[in-house]
This record gives structure tokens, C-alpha cells and sequence, in this order.
């Protein structure tokens, strides 16, 4: 369990580092160079950085869910 909790976080620190990393690139290297094609494959990379964060978040296997403050008895 707890290997599979370290995994899952590393999954979503990792999405943090590369959106960063691939939104730089995507300016450095495509659009501020004028290579409107290598930024937009840099923004795609960041897109799979994102779903893959996601994924990883909703597999952390905690059982704390969101509950909105109006309805405290609601399943999440």
C-alpha cells in the first residue's frame, strides 16, 4: 500500500515538474523562436503531463473525498 501511494505521488510531482518544463520549452524553443509547430507539440506534451497528473491523483488511494459545504451529506 504504501508503495503504491510513493508511486502514485511521484506520478503526480512529476506532472507539476514537466507542465513547467514542457510550457518553457514551448516558449523558448517554438513560439519565441518563431516555430509555431515545436511549441504547439510542447503545449501537447504538457496536455499529457496534466492527464497523466490526474490520473495519478485520483489513484492516491485516499479515502477523503470533496463534499460541497452546502450539502455535507452528499456522495462525492
Amino acid at each position: 500500500m504504501l508503495a503504491a501511494l510513493l508511486g502514485w505521488s511521484l506520478l503526480e510531482a512529476g506532472e507539476t515538474f514537466l507542465t513547467g518544463f514542457a510550457l518553457a520549452r514551448a516558449l523558448d524553443d517554438g513560439f519565441l523562436a518563431g516555430h509555431s509547430a515545436v511549441g504547439l507539440g510542447w503545449l501537447g506534451a504538457a496536455a499529457l503531463a496534466v492527464a497523466a497528473g490526474a490520473y495519478g491523483t485520483g489513484r492516491d488511494g485516499c479515502s477523503v473525498r470533496w463534499r460541497p459545504w452546502w450539502n455535507p451529506s452528499a456522495a462525492a
